[in-house]
């Protein structure tokens, strides 16, 4: 019994140690510093139709979906997901 009990502790130390190190990155870029770029906003506001995505529950019975994006005046931007409900009538 005392055997079962001290496997069973080395076990779970070993474990333990085995997530406690990180894994390697291997991406060479990986130490340098994100830097942001521009952003063109007003080319992306609009009307963005859905073509093709796996919906989650309150899209299930969705169709003719799309995504309406409006510039604000304080330069935030409004995001609306619209779309008919059981179909296009």
């Amino acid at each position: 019994m005392r055997r079962l009990v001290c496997s069973g502790i080395t076990w779970a130390l070993l474990c333990l140690a085995g997530c406690s190190a990180e894994p390697p990155n291997l991406n060479p870029r990986a130490p340098a510093p994100l830097v942001t770029g521009p952003v063109d906003f007003p080319r992306y506001m609009g009307r963005w139709y859905v073509i093709a995505n796996i919906p989650y529950v309150g899209e299930h019975d969705y169709v003719g979906s799309y995504a309406q994006r409006t510039l604000r005046d304080d330069g935030l931007i409004d995001d609306a997901f619209l779309g008919r409900r059981y179909g296009f009538d």
